[in-house]
Order: structure tokens, then sequence, then C-alpha cells
């Protein structure tokens, strides 16, 4: 891979997102769906944040 390469050349599109308001269960639904591992977090229009499969099993394990 040349290191000139364009960030658009390698990103992953469409955006795939969730709101907020979701709940964990629903947001691992779309991750496995997607088979995508991190997952955009957003509250109206806006982008506040990401949620990884890695957090997700963390939470997981913690509660059983």
């Amino acid at each position: 891979m040349d290191p000139e390469s364009k960030v658009e050349n390698m990103m992953s599109t469409p955006l795939i997102s969730v709101d907020s308001s979701a709940s964990l269960g629903e947001a691992a639904d779309i991750m496995l769906t997607n088979n995508i591992r991190r997952l955009i977090v957003k509250e109206k229009d806006e982008f506040v944040g990401i949620i990884s499969q890695r957090e997700l099993q963390r939470f997981i394990t913690e509660i059983v």
C-alpha cells in the first residue's frame, strides 16, 4: 500500500450508526448484521462517539 494513498480509497461505506438512545442489544445486533466491529453513535444528526465490539464484550462479561 502506498502511504500517499487517500483515506477515501480505504474507508468503509456506507456509514452505519446507532442512536445514542438505542439499547446495547440493538447496537450488538447492528454490528452482527453488518459484520462490523465499531459503530458510530449519533444524537440527532451529530456524531457523538463510537462503541466497539470489545466494549460490548466487556460489559457482557461484567454482568455475567
